[in-house]
């Protein structure tokens, strides 16, 4: 629990600053992931332009404290709003985990390239909730070799806007 909390408060610090820019239209936001594999991902999402984001996030599964998750993706907005709805479609690694704090049996790290879709809508000007769902190429290396299997994948997302 006092990693969870550690984790929590350092990602806090780092995401601070994107509060304090004094532009509207602010290309950085703060995201969230709460993941169907129970990860809890926070991190930033750079709009690069009107169509492309990048996003970034890094977090843990706070039922199993030393597995670790991060995500590095883009983001492509396939039509402007429509009904205040947005749908983007998500490419990159969208999911992996490592653990390297358990036994040394334990250890392993998976990646996650895939593609998902993502549907988002406002709940306030500047909170938007989203739910993704797509498939992912699970890559794995543990202390038994290596594997990989073709695995779906759903996240609730909130992004929040300056």
């Amino acid at each position: 629990m006092k990693r969870t909390l550690l984790l929590l408060i350092i990602l806090s610090i780092f995401c601070l600053p994107l509060l304090a820019e004094d532009s509207d239209d602010s290309p950085w936001n703060i995201y969230t992931e709460l993941d169907m594999y129970l990860g809890f991902k926070m991190g930033i999402k750079y709009e690069i332009n009107d169509r492309l984001d990048f996003i970034s996030a890094f977090g843990l599964n706070p039922i199993e404290p030393t597995r670790y998750c991060y995500s590095v993706f883009a983001s492509y907005h396939t039509m402007s709003d429509y009904n205040k709805f947005k749908v983007d479609v998500n490419f990159g690694i969208i999911h992996g985990e490592f653990d390297n704090t358990s036994t040394e049996v334990d250890d392993y790290v998976i990646v996650s390239p895939g593609a998902s879709m993502h549907l988002s809508y406002p709940l306030t000007k500047k909170l938007r909730i989203g739910l993704q769902g797509g498939m992912v190429l699970m890559i794995g290396y543990s202390s038994n070799g290596l594997g990989s299997s073709l695995e779906p994948y759903t996240g609730l997302t909130f992004t929040f806007a300056e």
